[in-house]
């Protein structure tokens, strides 16, 4: 199984539970008091942050009073799941009242989980309800009877092409569909067959391809040391740092993902880093000419590794490093080559993803979001 690493920041990572301070804004942060009983070790693929977060909604129904307000600001919902056995959970929802133009309840709980069959138990060592309306902000302690919720877990793909584990759960207020925020990496990672019109299987390079590749002009060279885990992100308003380093018989690809969660409180950002044997083929000059160029891209991973950094999450926030199971992975290339003044128009070279091939565990990191591709330049 991958194992977490030790990084350079931050100084400490909380493995533990701190005691938990329930207060009068929304938070994600929480975690149990004293165990009140006996913990249960839950299993690992339920261990970690779930969350959601939804603009809009319908009717939200206090379980005790019977009150009802239409989520028309919508609900946020988080739940952490520890290995011990324990849990957390918020839900914050927000909206407007038939006597209230501004209504808000705020529900935390902390205690024991336990699974029974498809049924995640919530036991509340303690539970907590306050609500913000017209008549200004109060809390008061719900009953700590145990919350029986359906439950249904699924793999699916986000919008970037990274799977993601969602978790559907039944609750009385409003029907939950969370997503895993960030959890151990699989030592059975996906790896796509060679595709039937792939030509690349001869570890030759194409003309042109050899040299360092980078998205932006100011982007570093070394943001990412996977010997040691050492990273550096973008600074505000800079865009995330993207390169592709191609040698003779070897290559090297790293990004970084600034926030990159958009599903709930919890944010988190990527660090990716992959090296190994590149093999090229050309099928295409396109104007005959070589000034632009098609080809296949074969990338077999020997070593690979994701930093994954939480933020906005409580006791949850740190920076971890994986070591991945490398894979193998197929790409179509497409090169321009530098203009007569390389300094305005530099080479130009594109990795993309075409739609019939499958793409390996962590190809999205270059294959995701609405292009389905990342574009590089050689500045130099």
């Amino acid at each position: 199984m991958p194992q977490p690493r030790s990084l350079t920041r931050p100084a400490v990572l909380l493995a533990f539970l701190l005691p938990i301070v329930f207060t009068a804004c929304q938070s994600a942060g929480g975690t149990a008091p004293p165990k009140k009983q006996p913990l249960t070790p839950l299993v690992g693929e339920l261990v970690g942050v779930w969350q959601q977060s939804v603009a809009s909604a319908g009717d939200y129904q206090d379980e005790e009073s019977g009150a009802i307000f239409t989520m028309t600001s919508g609900y946020n919902a988080v739940l952490k799941l520890r290995a011990n056995g324990e849990y957390y959970f918020s839900l914050f929802a927000a909206g407007v009242a038939h006597n209230c133009a501004s209504v808000s309840h705020w529900d935390q709980s902390v205690g024991a989980v336990t699974l029974s069959g498809s049924t995640l138990i919530l036991t509340p060592y303690e539970r907590e309800l306050t609500v913000t309306d017209c008549q200004g902000e109060r809390t008061r302690n719900l009953t700590n009877a145990p919350l029986e919720l359906a439950m249904t877990l699924e793999e699916q793909l986000d919008f970037n092409g990274m799977r993601v584990q969602r978790m559907d759960l039944t609750v009385d207020s409003v029907p939950l569909t969370l997503s895993a925020l960030h959890q151990q990496p699989t030592d059975t990672p996906f790896a796509p067959e060679r595709p039937v019109d792939f030509t690349a299987d001869d570890n030759t390079t194409a003309t042109g391809l050899i040299g360092l590749w980078t998205a932006n002009l100011a982007d570093p060279a070394d943001f990412f040391d996977p010997s040691t885990g050492a990273f550096v992100l973008p600074g505000e308003g800079e865009f995330d740092y993207e390169q592709v380093r191609i040698e003779a018989d070897v290559y090297e690809l790293s990004r970084t993902w600034t926030e990159y969660d958009v599903t709930g409180i919890c944010q988190k950002d990527y660090v990716y880093f992959e090296r190994g044997t590149p093999s090229f083929s050309q099928v295409f000059d396109v104007y005959e000419d070589g000034e632009y160029r098609i080809g296949h891209a074969r990338f077999e991973a020997t070593e690979a590794a994701v930093v994954v950094q939480v933020r906005e999450c409580g006791d949850d926030d740190g920076a971890y490093l994986y070591d991945l199971v490398p894979v193998t992975s197929y790409y179509q290339w497409d090169l321009w080559v530098a203009g007569e003044d390389a300094t305005v128009d530099p080479a130009r070279l594109k990795l993309s993803c075409p739609w019939e091939w499958e793409q390996s565990q962590w190809q999205f990191m270059v294959c995701g979001g609405f292009d389905q591709d990342t574009e590089y330049f050689a500045w130099d």
